[in-house]
């Protein structure tokens, strides 16, 4: 590097940049857009004699230097380790209408937003002889090892970080999956340990999953029911017995062609987590559809949601994940992605702090019903001093219009309404005090007895406002709606208020009533939502929302089918996305959808994957669902019990 400048430049070209771009980390080993050069230059500018070796003298090719920061350590004349896209201070072009060719391109897993993107033609055209050349090249030679492993392990960190900001209650679990406590089936040592024995011997279930999963890396569009098989062989060499996994393979096939709907409870955590998460990932093809996925309203359990969301991401990578989902994370996924390509032996542990650092502080959980009695404002959860005055002054009104006593605004205190025992509370999510509060809404709803209208409570709960979370009380039947509302405003505080109290009254009124639904899965006022029709009845999307809520009651779909473990309907009733452009590794655009190639690993089966098998109604290998409804007929819960025997192994 010359000794002129204090200002470092990596060089890359057109294609180069957006694989840096699309993977947050400029590597030591230039990617595809530049396998001609043997190592990645560092220069103050570049001279006019090197722009044909940048580019490789290639049509549409031009040349791009990325700016370095200072946090970027030592550079020498080639860049020797990965810098994090975080490091890099700016993009910088030749014209401008280069500079538009990258920061126009509108590809689903690329984003520029907040990056600097500047017009510098003079560091293009320095005189004298080129210092590096280009050389015959191997176009075809795919990524190094440890740019796969840092890809595929990034990805999985990335799932995790975004379904915990979507799921407050999930952050716990992801705390699990990073520390590798074993608290969860698949966790990040077992994605590592996976890559490190890929066709086996496995310790655990979950490096089998995982070993397979890598396997299906960029072969999107796969039949699920050729890859269950895969599956199936590997939980089978862990100890899985033959017939459990046979149940599992019946019960996929099932709901994938349609011939069972997938119910709430069926993805909740309890039975055997993995394969719970394993039907979620088979189910859901791409990452975006399992964060968001729900059944009849309700989502999966955390533990069984993140599971699924880490298979997903590892399987995804970072390069081909959404940019929606990654670009909240962009700078400590650069850096963990940087971190584990330059030194495959790096300790996990040392990685995980600033991973944990990002994971969102869950609400408070603790009941409210004492400190209602006594008038006492809950400690932690009303912050007096911190709501602005119009803020105050539009809870007061709004405590006045819902007809609320005991309001203290200037508390937190909306109000509470003692004949149906509904308290509401507006409190920040954080406390501390070099951070703005976050608004959260918290209602407690009353005790409720049965699982029948905590789960119908449940449903209406996470349908009413994304990003809604329903809490059960440690060692009570006290159900708390937390949800955070960001920046209270004028307009939608009242409207959002009055909703939820009206919803929290309702809850109560069911609860209370004597008058139980027959199928024991919601209140009475909607247990006679109208038929429809069964499978086919996949997500629809009515706008963006962080719980992925589905349409219809919870018992438009039960009222329609008899008493059987199903799990839900997806497969050839989905209505599937319009097709999106993708950037691939090196610059290349695919559409999703089109013929994937045959795995490099393993062969995927055609036969006997139960394509023709019959639908089953004994299929129990998640292990229970639910204990007995209280209300619900019993004819229907002697016909499920004596119909699903518990599975031998795999479950809890």
């Amino acid at each position: 590097m010359s000794s002129d400048s204090p200002v470092p430049h990596l060089v890359s070209n057109f294609r180069e940049s957006l694989s840096i771009l699309e993977s947050l980390r400029a590597s030591a080993r230039p990617g595809r857009g530049m396998r001609h050069l043997a190592s990645r230059p560092v220069v103050d500018a570049l001279r006019a004699a090197e722009l044909t070796a940048v580019t490789g003298g290639l049509d549409g090719e031009f040349p791009v230097l990325c700016r370095l920061e200072v946090s970027a350590g030592p550079i020498g004349d080639t860049q020797a380790n990965c810098v994090p896209l975080g490091r890099i201070a700016a993009f910088v072009f030749r014209t401008g209408d280069e500079r538009d060719q990258v920061a126009g391109k509108m590809f689903e897993n690329i984003s520029t937003d907040g990056l600097s993107m500047e017009v510098a033609p003079a560091l293009f055209s320095r005189e004298g002889p080129s210092r590096f050349n280009a050389e015959p090249t191997d176009g075809a030679a795919g990524e190094a090892q440890d740019w796969i492993r840092a890809d595929a392990l990034a990805g999985a960190v990335g799932t995790v970080l975004s379904l915990a900001h979507r799921r407050l209650e999930a952050a716990a679990e992801a705390g699990a999956f990073f520390d590798g406590a074993g608290r969860l089936p698949v966790d990040l040592p077992a994605f590592v340990n996976s890559l490190l024995s890929p066709d086996g011997p496995w310790e655990t279930p979950g490096t089998a999953v995982a070993a397979v999963t890598s396997s299906l890396r960029g072969l999107p569009g796969q039949d699920p029911l050729e890859l269950v098989d895969l599956y199936a062989e590997a939980l089978g060499a862990c100890g899985y017995s033959s017939d459990n996994l046979d149940r599992f393979r019946n019960f996929v096939s099932d709901v994938i062609t349609s011939r069972r709907a997938r119910r709430p409870q069926d993805l909740a955590d309890e039975g055997d987590l993995l394969l719970r998460a394993l039907l979620l990932v088979l189910q859901r093809d791409r990452i975006d559809d399992i964060l968001d996925d729900s059944a009849d309203g309700m989502l999966p359990g955390p533990a069984v949601h993140l599971t699924a969301a880490a298979l997903a991401g590892f399987r995804e990578g970072l390069a081909r994940m959404p940019s929606a989902i990654k670009q909240p994370f962009r700078d400590v996924l650069g850096e963990f992605a940087s971190a584990v390509e330059a030194n495959p032996s790096v300790r996990l542990e040392d990685l995980a702090a600033p991973l944990r650092a990002r994971l969102p502080a869950a609400p408070a959980t603790a009941p409210l019903t004492s400190t209602l009695q006594d008038g006492a404002v809950p400690p932690g959860i009303a912050a007096s001093g911190d709501l602005e005055p119009a803020l105050v002054r539009e809870l007061q009104l709004v405590a006045e219009s819902l007809g609320l006593s005991q309001a203290r605004p200037e508390e937190g205190m909306l109000g509470s309404c003692p004949q149906t025992r509904v308290a509401v509370l507006v409190s920040p999510l954080t406390n501390d005090a070099a951070q703005a509060p976050t608004l959260c809404l918290r209602v407690v709803i009353g005790s409720i007895a049965g699982g029948a209208l905590v789960r119908g409570a449940l449903s209406d709960a996470l349908k009413a406002e994304p990003g809604s979370v329903l809490w059960l009380a440690p060692g009570s039947n006290e159900l708390e709606l937390v949800l955070p509302i960001g920046a209270a405003t004028e307009q939608n505080l009242p409207r959002v208020l009055s909703h939820h109290v009206k919803l929290a009254r309702r809850w109560h009124a069911a609860a209370a009533s004597t008058e139980r639904p027959a199928s024991g899965d919601a209140p009475a006022e909607t247990a006679k939502a109208p038929r429809k029709p069964r499978g086919g009845g996949g997500r629809k999307r009515p706008g963006p929302s962080s719980t992925g809520q589905g349409a219809g009651s919870p018992d438009a779909d039960r009222a329609s089918e008899a008493p059987q473990d199903g799990m839900g309907t997806t497969g050839g009733g989905e209505t599937k996305p319009a097709p999106r452009r993708r950037l691939r590794k090196g610059g290349a655009e695919a559409v999703e959808g089109e013929a994937a190639k045959p795995s490099p690993k393993r062969r995927l089966r055609k036969e006997g994957v139960g394509r023709d098998r019959p639908a089953t109604n004994q299929v129990s290998f998640l292990g229970p669902v639910s204990g007995p409804v209280r209300g619900a007929e019993p004819e229907a819960d002697a016909e499920k019990a004596s119909a699903d025997p518990p599975p031998e192994d795999g479950a809890a």
